[in-house]
């Protein structure tokens, strides 16, 4: 249905932002690729606009370009490095409500062993959106890697409550209990 919408809307960034989600999603060999240009797409689209949603697809659109990366198993440490942590960090700027970028930041925090902006990040995503269950989920993670196993529970069972499908946090909370 995205490529059908692109086509007919093609002067229309959120369509792009959201083709590139759902390429990015859908899990064919193209869809990393697909997802890029489409991005780009809508960053090129909304150029010269300020007003508040611009803001937020812009700031969508920046931060689907990162976790493009974050998901590219070609993608080597130069891009998952300190570039990542950039990359989310402006996607945060363009719009400091957007949770995915937070989510973002604090994956890409983790990575380069940056473990409390990493938790900041995290709680800032939570304080947006309580109900995020990728921002339960990885905070979990990185309270288990710290050695913080009751934390680490009560965060997974939250991401759970917000997400009973999230079947990595069900599996992850049964073996450290």
């Amino acid at each position: 249905a995205a490529p059908h919408v692109c086509k007919y809307s093609t002067g229309d960034p959120s369509v792009h932002v959201l083709a590139g989600n759902l390429a990015m999603k859908s899990g064919e060999s193209g869809g990393l690729c697909d997802a890029r240009r489409e991005f780009r797409t809508a960053l090129c689209q909304w150029a010269g606009r300020t007003d508040s949603f611009a803001r937020r697809q812009r700031a969508a659109a920046i931060a689907g370009l990162a976790w493009c990366d974050f998901n590219d198993p070609e993608c080597g440490d130069e891009v998952l490095g300190p570039g990542l942590i950039e990359r989310f960090r402006s996607a945060v700027s363009h719009h400091e409500d957007y949770v995915p970028a937070w989510v973002g930041l604090g994956i890409a925090y983790d990575l380069n062993s940056r473990f409390q902006e990493a938790r900041a990040a995290y709680g800032s995503a939570l304080a947006l959106d309580p109900m995020c269950s990728e921002a339960w989920f990885n905070l979990g993670i990185l309270q288990l890697d710290q050695g913080q196993c009751s934390e680490a529970r009560n965060s997974l069972r939250e991401a759970l409550r917000c997400n009973p499908g999230l079947t990595v946090a069900a599996e992850l909370l049964a073996r450290i209990r």
